[in-house]
């Protein structure tokens, strides 16, 4: 049966947002059958409020990949927004062909 397979977060990223105000989302990706597919966002992180007084700052949650596999399967990482046009990835799933299954969520690693 071909379906979109929404995989998201590392168990690392999971982790980092853990705790933090989820916002409102506004942004998406899109599924085989054209579903919208919505993507968190987070207030920002306190490790970034030293350096990071802007009001637009969050961190969101971006599609970082999406191979085939009886459907697309969603990877995600996050998006550390600096509220000044500036963005960073961070937590991003690896490409490691020495991963058992399609992907192992607790290494943050893939291979589709």
């Amino acid at each position: 049966m071909r379906t979109t397979q929404y995989i998201g977060l590392t168990k690392a990223a999971e982790t980092f947002v853990n705790g933090l105000k989820e916002l409102p989302s506004d942004s998406n990706t899109k599924g085989m059958f054209d579903e919208s597919i919505p993507l968190r966002k987070w207030e920002i992180h306190q490790m970034f409020t030293a350096s990071v007084q802007r009001e637009r700052a969050c961190i969101r949650e971006k599609l970082q990949d999406s191979p085939w596999s009886s459907g697309p399967m969603l990877f995600t990482c996050l998006e550390v927004d600096y509220g000044n046009g500036a963005k960073s990835a961070a937590f991003e799933w690896v490409h490691d062909p020495d991963v058992n299954s399609e992907y192992n969520q607790e290494d943050g690693t893939f291979w589709v």
